[in-house]
């Protein structure tokens, strides 16, 4: 069983190369180094978009508003002018 021992033997524990771990651990680092090179101004790029967007619809709102308030305070006066002409017509009527 020669072939038993030629296994054995191959596949026996050996201590790794001197600096092995340091060399895989330096290439995980370069791997993860680029997604969080990018990740971070990603993240602080897409909250300034949504801030800037969720402004400008907020701004856009209370424009609508101001302007549906200013229409009712326009119609409110326009009546209330026109109480007014109709009372002086009937004052200078009488």
């Amino acid at each position: 069983m020669d072939i038993d021992r030629e296994l054995q033997r191959m596949l026996a524990r050996k201590a790794a190369p001197a600096g092995f771990e340091d060399r895989v651990m330096a290439r995980l680092e370069d791997r993860r180094r680029p997604v969080f090179r990018w990740a971070v101004p990603m993240a602080v790029a897409a909250s300034l978009l949504v801030g800037v967007f969720s402004f400008q619809q907020y701004e856009r709102i209370r424009a609508e508003k101001a302007r549906r308030d200013l229409e009712r305070a326009l119609g409110i006066a326009s009546s209330k002018i026109e109480l007014v002409e109709t009372k002086a017509r009937e004052a200078l009527l009488q």
